[in-house]
């Protein structure tokens, strides 16, 4: 995958940018040169910029922003991105949240330390389980998830993912999960948890993780 790092010569871009080389073409857009000059290709220019912002986005697959907080929080430009990505890994290292999409449908979200390290949606639990392991002593959350393969291809009415997943009940052919908030970080839209308060669409945002922002003493 071709990868944008929007702000990738600062602290950040720095510290992930020789993980992220290893599997993606990078490209790094910002005012100064990266580190890691040998790892990326180098367009100079700002995010405040749309010209330099169009030229670095040429060819790309997908960006992140790394353009670091402002003392007063929030970016320094005041906006947040969102990354759209296949990739759990890339995911994980630079978001602070994540939803987890199957079929377009909402299968879980929050917290992205949360959700990968302990995913609790059947789905979640499959993709986790599919990152290459480099060191097996150190897992990224349970072992393998098995697939109900006798199902697929039976149709549903109810949830999406009812045709592979293992541990289907016979409400998730009838009917559409809604949200289940799981914890004040966690929801997942899965019946295994119907014993926890319902999360409306519109209220995902509640189990969003916000970085604790620190702000400059008035004089």
């Amino acid at each position: 995958m071709k990868v944008l790092l929007i702000g990738g010569s600062g602290m950040v871009g720095s510290f992930i940018t020789p993980y992220l080389a290893k599997h993606h073409e990078l490209r790094v857009l910002d005012m100064v040169p990266p580190k890691r000059a040998d790892l990326v290709e180098y367009i100079q220019g700002s995010i405040s910029n749309p010209d330099d912002v169009a030229r670095a986005l040429d060819g790309m697959d997908t960006f992140v922003n790394l353009v670091m907080r402002s003392p007063q929080g929030g970016s320094e430009f005041g906006i947040s991105l969102l990354y759209i990505t296949h990739d759990l890994t890339t995911a994980y290292q630079v978001c602070d949240n994540i939803v987890v999409l199957y079929q377009g449908s909402v299968t879980e979200a929050g917290s992205v330390e949360r959700v990968i390290r302990d995913p609790k949606h059947p789905y979640t639990q499959l993709l986790v389980s599919s990152i290459p392991q480099t060191d097996r002593s150190q897992r990224w959350g349970n072992d393998e998830i098995p697939i109900a393969e006798a199902n697929v291809g039976r149709a549903t009415s109810g949830c999406r993912f009812a045709p592979r997943c293992a541990a289907v009940m016979e409400e998730c052919w009838q009917r559409i999960p809604p949200l289940f908030q799981i914890d004040s970080d966690r929801a997942a839209s899965c019946y295994l948890h119907k014993q926890a308060p319902v999360l409306p669409s519109e209220g995902i945002g509640r189990v969003f993780h916000r970085p604790v922002e620190t702000s400059t003493p008035t004089p």
